[in-house]
């Protein structure tokens, strides 16, 4: 009976033993490969739909960086083998579709580190980056080895906004111009515990709206960074010329009234549709993603 006790503790550490690495030289241990997913709101990985390219960090337990590096789209579907790292925790950290509307401060340290929506040359924000971030807890303290699932969530909200009927009803006006008020500019590395991560510091965005004569329509397609269904943003429509305000959306009271939330969807899109049938009649309203198609349309690529 003593022998089969005593063959318990010893299968569990033969496996532990087998199953981690024990050499003191670390470099002959197999290193952890890290696997890049994004479900959107399904089920199934979509990563390469929404996903062109990413930053990656590692960051030690005193948040220190300690590995980076640009993936591409390649790395992104395969997945990467990360170089020998000492039996410890980490903190991974990813951002994803990075361009020269956004840039990334301070990543060398993880408390410091952040990303900013950038203006344009006129000084004007247009709109900001289709962000994504990704975040894992990599816990090497008794294995070196293995895969390790690390999962993005979506970083911004599009916006489609079309404008129907302006000229026939404002000869003479100014160009239509919209502008949001109080869209998030900047976000830090960490404290996003909700998985989908909130930005601070709000500016006032004018995104620029293409424009079909013939069809009497205005459109501006262009993304924000996040906002709650409760702290969205207000769009105004103004005269460009004189600067009187044609109107105002709020955007918590429009996502209410249409039964619309985005808190926990990833792929969050919000077409709105503006038509003019009077001078000073307008109906606003949501219409289908993708059914109005004017040319140009100034959309991101």
């Amino acid at each position: 009976m003593a022998k089969k006790v005593l063959l318990l503790p010893l299968t569990v550490l033969l496996m532990a033993l087998l199953s981690s690495c024990v050499y003191e030289d670390l470099s002959k241990c197999p290193e952890p490969r890290l696997r890049f997913v994004y479900n959107a709101d399904g089920s199934d990985n979509v990563l390469p739909k929404y996903i062109k390219d990413a930053h990656l960090y590692i960051y030690d337990e005193s948040g220190a960086v300690c590995y980076t590096k640009q993936l591409t789209r390649q790395d992104l579907a395969e997945g990467i083998q990360l170089p020998v790292l000492t039996f410890a925790q980490y903190r991974v950290i990813a951002w994803a579709n990075v361009t020269k509307q956004s840039q990334i401060a301070n990543p060398d340290t993880l408390a410091k580190a952040d990303i900013t929506a950038q203006p344009d040359d006129k000084g004007f924000y247009r709109g900001t980056d289709s962000l994504y971030r990704a975040e894992l807890s990599l816990d090497l303290r008794h294995a070196s080895q293995g895969e390790y699932t690390v999962p993005f969530s979506s970083a911004h909200i599009g916006l489609d906004v079309v404008i129907k009927g302006y000229d026939a009803f404002h000869p003479g006006a100014g160009e239509p111009q919209i502008e949001i008020l109080s869209g998030g500019t900047h976000y830090t590395f960490v404290e996003h515990p909700a998985g989908i991560p909130l930005p601070d510091a709000d500016k006032t965005f004018v995104p620029i709206l293409g424009h079909s004569q013939r069809d009497d329509m205005y459109r501006a397609r262009f993304d924000l960074f996040r906002f709650t269904d409760a702290q969205a943003p207000v769009l105004r429509l103004i005269d460009s010329k004189s600067g009187k305000e044609i109107a105002k959306i709020n955007i918590t009271d429009y996502l209410k009234e249409h039964n619309i939330s985005f808190d926990k969807l990833h792929e969050a899109n919000l077409p709105l549709l503006i038509s003019f049938t009077a001078p000073l009649k307008i109906t606003i309203k949501p219409f289908v993603w993708g059914s109005i198609n004017i040319k140009p349309d100034q959309y991101k690529q």
